[in-house]
């Protein structure tokens, strides 16, 4: 074995020996010791390579990388060279050049292939944002990628580092020409500094981030990320000024509130990726995967919504909902829960439905911090919030998503448990993505239909249809349940379904009979005899709509819809109040502060209680009480018992743990490791001889 690769190490010296003795050689190797000697012809070529992976990693192509973008749009690829390049320049004032490139390169490269894999789990590609939400996404990485392929992904990462460290270790010195290197990256920042100012401020460039996955498609990653790290919150309208909103206000203020109408009980559901699977073209079922929807459309008011997401992004859809604002006006890939709602009180369809006297609830049977939800919801006025946290029964998909089935009560709990009206914005989860692309054990209510020669890809995608529509037919099912109840208790309701954005399954426009990605369905079902009503709208308006078929015109978003709809300057003025309630100098509201104030958010709707705490001799430490949940922990002295086995709601056990008198004994409703949403009151533990 040493003899052969002796002999290989041997051929290739020679093969080098050889090459030097020709003119192309001597050439090429005169090249390549002038692009070791420059750093910034090293810059620019790396930048230059960097921004084609970026952009293949985007369009999941080495073609479409050169023919879509590059070929078509040769001055944004220019620019996306300059953003990457602008970022090497660090290189030409420190010593060790090559370490400083090195770092550089795997930042960028690192970005690339973290967007890449973001896209083959969603449809919306990397954007600052997202690591704002990093908790979020941490605790749902089991979901979409294997153990194989994150324990490949922490090996990469760890012989990153390991290189970078030996580049730093062994590669040597070298001096810096200052004039140079300060020329050089001064023409690099002006002209990206001025590019940047002028597609973000002005109107010079036409930059549309709207529709973020296309934006990305237009302008490159390394553009559009940028401008999502520096692109924040609304801008301030041009003509934005206390005039401006005077004409607005006395518009609205005109329309008077009838306190009078009758208050039923209302209640919202966002449907996770779900949509009406019949408008697939090419796509058949052994039967409709969503029955009782087809029905409630057939029969009660419905139409389509545009959505702004795909894929992804539910909580943008639901602050579109629950506020009546468009996402248009923010920033690219902004998720306003994450930028202004934590620290911002915002009016919403929970603040409206209060000043009518109504309760407040918000569900969600997933992680309750899940998008700060623990946090915004206060600011959106709700009065409790409900997560998989303090739910029980729960049962899980083969991907780990808990099932909505659990809603159905849950809903139910909450009308019974006031005197008052209620209001129930409720949002589900089994739908999610991602989908397997292989057979799984799971329980089959349908089949796709397999069309005969079909190809692995082919074979594949109808596996992931397969098990969506299984999903899909299940939350269908908790649909029909949550209806039967809601006729049971023979009280006024109104129920809003509606479908947060289309799922992740790489869909195009031609797979659709619509031909819309962004676009789903809503539908109204009622008890009180409303009559069938069908019209589309997007998805900010959607509450609005609700309200005036309510009779309802409380709130200034509800009255400028209802009111303003047909104005020349209906949509640029709404992002005017948008700026003006949330980032501006809030003229609508005659004060700088917004009238809404954070609400006492209660988690669960059921208190947690402790009735009893035995240490046995064995060292089990067994809890007995009221509303314990699968996520409830034993905290002893404040410190969490990780180790806390749930046996069923009223009781809890620890193992090889021993109590002594006076020890502080709670159970908490713990979401993350960070997080503990609700608990019980503290119990003092007294040995059995000391208790009366």
């Amino acid at each position: 074995m040493k003899q052969l690769l002796s002999r290989w190490i041997f051929a290739i010296k020679q093969f080098f020996v050889k090459l030097n003795d020709t003119r192309a050689a001597k050439v090429f190797f005169a090249v390549v010791r002038k692009i070791k000697a420059h750093t910034e012809i090293q810059a620019i070529l790396l930048s230059v390579i960097i921004t084609f992976f970026l952009e293949m990693c985007g369009r999941q192509a080495m073609g479409n990388a050169f023919v879509y973008f590059i070929g078509t749009s040769p001055f944004m690829f220019l620019m996306n060279v300059m953003i990457v390049l602008l970022t090497m320049c660090v290189a030409f004032f420190v010593p060790k050049k090559t370490f400083a490139l090195s770092v550089a390169s795997v930042v960028w490269i690192t970005l690339g292939t973290i967007n890449r894999i973001v896209l083959s789990s969603r449809t919306t590609p990397l954007s600052a944002i997202d690591f704002e939400i990093i908790k979020s996404a941490v605790d749902v990485i089991p979901a979409y990628l294997s153990p194989v392929q994150i324990g490949m992904i922490i090996a990469a990462a760890v012989i990153v580092i390991a290189l970078l460290v030996l580049c730093f270790r062994f590669t040597k010195k070298r001096k810096s020409n200052y004039p140079m290197a300060i020329l050089f990256s001064g023409i690099v920042t002006t002209v990206v500094l001025s590019f940047l100012y002028l597609t973000l401020n002005t109107e010079l460039f036409a930059t549309d981030f709207r529709n973020l996955p296309r934006a990305y498609r237009d302008y490159g990653f390394a553009y559009c990320f940028t401008a999502s790290i520096l692109e924040t919150g609304i801008h301030e309208p041009m003509d934005y000024s206390p005039s401006e909103i005077d004409k607005l206000k006395d518009r609205l203020e005109a329309v008077e509130d009838d306190e009078n109408q009758e208050t039923p009980d209302i209640i919202v559901v966002q449907l996770e990726s779900y949509f009406d699977l019949n408008l697939m073209k090419n796509v058949r079922f052994s039967k409709n995967p969503i029955p009782v929807y087809t029905e409630l459309m057939e029969n009660y008011s419905t139409g389509k919504i545009k959505v702004p997401a795909l894929g992804g992004g539910t909580a943008n859809v639901e602050f579109e909902l629950l506020t009546g604002m468009s996402l248009d006006f923010f920033s690219a890939g902004e998720y306003p829960y994450t930028a202004i709602l934590k620290e911002s009180t915002c009016e919403s369809m929970a603040y409206n439905l209060k000043e009518r006297g109504y309760a407040t609830h918000a569900m969600h049977n997933h992680k309750g911090t899940f998008y700060d939800r623990h946090l915004v919801y206060a600011n959106l006025g709700f009065d409790r919030y409900i997560s998989v946290e303090n739910m029980e029964p729960l049962e899980y998909t083969p991907r780990n998503w808990e099932k909505d089935g659990v809603l159905a009560d849950q809903i139910i709990k909450c009308l019974d448990a006031t005197e008052e009206q209620d209001f129930v914005f409720a949002v589900t989860v089994q739908a999610h993505g991602k989908y397997p692309t292989n057979r799984r054990s799971f329980y089959r209510h349908l089949r796709a239909d397999r069309r005969e020669g079909e190809t692995k890809d082919e074979r594949m995608r109808r596996h992931q249809m397969e098990y969506y529509a299984n999903q899909v037919y299940e939350t269908d099912l908790f649909i029909g349940d949550l209806i039967e109840k809601l006729e049971k208790r023979n009280k006024p309701t109104v129920l809003l379904l509606y479908g947060d954005h289309l799922p992740a399954l790489d869909l195009s426009e031609d797979d659709l009979t619509d031909g819309n990605l962004y676009q789903t369905d809503y539908v109204i079902w009622d008890n009180l005899g409303w009559e069938k009503e069908d019209k589309s709208m997007n998805c900010y308006q959607l509450s609005s709509h609700l309200m005036e078929r309510l009779g309802f015109s409380n709130g200034i978003i509800t009255k400028y819809h209802q009111v303003c709809e047909e104005d020349d300057f209906y949509y640029e003025n709404l992002g005017v109040l948008e700026y003006d309630m949330l980032y501006g100098k809030r003229y609508i509201y005659n004060q700088k502060e917004i009238p809404h104030q954070p609400t006492d958010l209660q988690y669960g709707l059921d208190e947690v209680v402790i009735t009893d705490v035995v240490s046995g001799q064995d060292g089990v430490i067994t809890v007995t009480g009221e509303n314990f949940t699968s996520h409830s922990k034993i905290f002893i002295n404040e410190d969490k018992q990780n180790e806390t086995v749930y046996l069923d709601e009223h009781t809890l056990t620890l193992s090889e743990q021993w109590l002594e008198e006076g020890d502080v004994i709670r159970v908490g409703q713990v979401a993350t490791e960070v997080a503990e949403l609700n608990s019980s009151e503290e119990y003092i533990y007294l040995p059995p001889w000391k208790r009366k």
